[in-house]
């Protein structure tokens, strides 16, 4: 029984996300760096009330600008966390803790992200017109969220790691590599060690520290280019990528062990291979 959106159409649709998301998203980095003389997109902790206001007053439009198009690339993480969720959700028997979890820890995420964006616009919106210190303040609490906000993250990604594990060996929906691959993020992405941000002003460990900050954000951005193109090319013996004529195929081989779905959903993956 073939799913009602087909492998195919699934590769598409994490292909377009990743594109677009990487396009809107890179307006943010690529407008600070413009307005940083092309030194760190990160301001500096130890900047006082008055740098920090002349900063957001003398690049106001450029960081609105970017903020803006940051704000639309966060939807397109939407489908790539839906469609591992789906995957997951393949794997799992009525009690679909995982793929559940999952989507709360995204949501989780989804809130620290946009409100990151919320809190550089809010800088930049009344920069000049308010005390410097309360420019400053949300200067601080923008980054702070970014860094700080990481328990959701790591809730997401190890949610996503641990069902690979705990189904057979050889799951058609998600790949074992991907699973350690996905707990290797979790601790190279800094998890605790994000924590450090807020004892920090100077170093590797404050928020424009390489430790606490580049690093995490770097390795980050890898986890999403390898779990995008797992989406995308992973399984793609699937006859739902050879059209009608796979599927024919599929249906007329002798199956040993035949697919068995449950009766209130159709399902890919046989009953005594998903977990729950």
């Amino acid at each position: 029984m073939s799913t009602l959106i087909s492998f195919k159409y699934q590769k598409r649709l994490a292909l377009t996300s990743f594109v677009l998301y990487v396009l809107f998203t890179s307006g943010l980095f690529w407008g600070r760096l413009f307005t940083a003389e092309w030194k760190s997109p990160i301001t500096d902790p130890n900047w006082t009330a008055e740098q920090a206001s002349a900063f957001y007053t003398d690049h106001r439009g450029l960081i609105q600008l970017g903020v803006f198009s940051y704000m639309i690339g966060t939807s397109f993480l939407i489908p790539l966390a839906v469609l591992v969720a789906a995957r997951t959700r393949m794997l799992e028997k009525r009690f679909a803790f995982f793929s559940m979890g999952q989507l709360v820890a995204f949501t989780g995420c989804y809130m620290v992200i946009v409100l990151m964006g919320i809190m550089w616009t809010m800088a930049a919106f009344r920069a000049g017109s308010v005390s410097p210190e309360l420019t400053q303040a949300f200067n601080d609490l923008a980054w702070l969220v970014t860094i700080y906000g990481w328990p959701p993250f790591a809730a997401w990604i190890l949610l996503m790691a641990l069902p690979v594990f705990l189904a057979p060996p050889g799951s058609p929906t998600l790949p074992r590599w991907w699973g350690y691959f996905s707990i290797l993020e979790t601790i190279a992405g800094g998890t605790v060690i994000n924590g450090l941000v807020g004892f920090f002003k100077t170093g590797p460990f404050a928020y424009n520290g390489i430790i606490s900050t580049y690093l995490p954000l770097g390795f980050f951005a890898v986890y999403l280019v390898v779990t995008s193109v797992m989406l995308a090319f992973f399984d793609r013996n699937h006859p739902d990528y050879h059209g009608d004529s796979g599927r024919a195929a599929a249906v007329g081989d002798a199956d040993p062990h035949p697919v068995v779905s449950e009766p209130d959903r159709p399902l890919d993956v046989p009953l005594p291979e998903r977990i729950g």
